[in-house]
């Protein structure tokens, strides 16, 4: 089972709302400094120091050559160049993601962006922010002291709101340092935070030490209502969870929920159709193109030999998933059941002779690649 954090002692909620009440009464010990923004232009590089060679273009190379769970980042492609330099959809299956607005722009798989924020020197300790890659979502981050930052989620594209998926970096860490994240546009009035659930993480040197990619960590955690009000006359809410990261210089991932991008499932599907056993189980096409002109796969299984009457009389099961896109966990069970299903199994075969399952492993790959917590592109919630 996994990890639950237990709170010992006091309430955590009472000690943050008084914390916050001590930030508004004393302004001025508050630094404010901005440090990280997805959309805006990254700051002005220092020119007399280099920053360490630890840099997240360095360590994003690193997470690709060993392996871990962790995405390719995002450029953009020149509106003049977005026609003639589309892929052909039929073949290429890498996914497209909607820009800024300010760049306006369609972004694929490619080299990370410049940091928006450069390290000084070797003794400056202001994490490094990240979150423009596959399913990424951080909009900014305030560094308000100098272990804590104040985080502000995206919402889902076209819309105000839904803010409750995030997935993004941070670099540049010190181990044994305690940081705190204070994410402060929540919207949900109840949250699993409540009960205990930890964040997921992966650290990219305690992968290559361990093998071991994600798991749940953080201590200090608690979610409660702020006083920072929503158009609605509602309020927004606070996650706030402390860390300890074990390595210097490394760069660490963290999710709301284990993370499960387009790319991780049209790679499955291409190791499924490279199964000599169980491409013979199965048979894939486009269901649509999304609005980003991502492919909507649509899987048939069933036992395609045999009599065609037979596989008429059959009754059809319709299995789906990710139409929130923040429910990462419902395409893991989604592997699982397509684990099953295409394979070696009696009651796998047994199944496959009775019925045709019609299967959508992910309904809304748009809102899965831009980091949506429950919408489309359009801002819809496709129930």
């Amino acid at each position: 089972p996994e990890a639950f954090y237990v709170q010992e002692g006091g309430s955590l909620a009472q000690e943050m709302m008084s914390h916050d009440a001590e930030r508004m009464a004393h302004p001025l010990e508050v630094q404010n400094r901005v440090v990280y923004d997805s959309l805006d232009a990254p700051m002005p590089t220092p020119v007399a120091v280099p920053p360490p060679t630890t840099s997240a273009e360095s360590a994003a190379a690193a997470a690709a050559a060993v392996g871990p769970p962790a995405p390719g980042a995002r450029f953009s492609v020149p509106e003049e160049k977005r026609d003639s330099d589309q892929p052909d959809p039929a073949t290429d299956r890498t996914p497209l993601y909607f820009g800024s607005t300010d760049s306006n722009g369609w972004y694929r798989d490619g080299n990370l962006p410049p940091p928006y924020y450069s390290v000084e020197s070797q003794d400056d300790t202001t994490l490094v922010f990240e979150s423009r890659f596959e399913s990424g979502n951080l909009r900014r981050a305030i560094q308000v002291y100098e272990d804590e930052y104040d985080l502000i989620l995206r919402p889902d594209i076209n819309t105000r709101g839904h803010t409750q998926w995030f997935y993004f970096a941070v670099s540049n860490t010190r181990r044994n340092k305690k940081y705190k994240l204070n994410i402060i546009n929540m919207v949900k009035s109840d949250s699993q935070y409540q009960a205990g659930m930890l964040p997921v993480l992966c650290s990219e040197k305690h992968t290559v030490a361990t093998g071991v990619s994600w798991y749940r960590e953080g201590s200090n955690l608690s979610y409660y209502q702020n006083n920072i009000k929503r158009k609605n006359s509602h309020y927004y809410y606070t996650f706030t969870c402390t860390f300890e990261f074990p390595y210097d210089h490394d760069t660490v991932y963290i999710a709301h929920c284990y993370p499960y991008t387009y790319t991780d499932l049209q790679r499955y599907l291409r190791h499924l159709e490279d199964d000599p056993k169980r491409r013979q189980r199965f048979r894939r096409r486009v269901l649509c193109q999304t609005l980003a002109g991502n492919n909507c796969d649509l899987l048939t299984i069933t036992s395609f030999g045999g009599d065609p009457e037979s596989l008429r009389r059959r009754k059809g099961v319709v299995l789906s998933a990710r139409v929130h896109p923040g429910e990462t966990n419902a395409s893991w069970m989604m592997k699982g059941t397509l684990d099953f299903l295409t394979g070696p199994s009696l009651d796998a075969k047994i199944l496959r002779d009775n019925f045709v399952f019609k299967v959508v492993p992910m309904l809304n790959p748009d809102g899965v690649v831009n980091g949506n917590y429950r919408c489309s592109l359009a801002g819809v919630d496709l129930n």
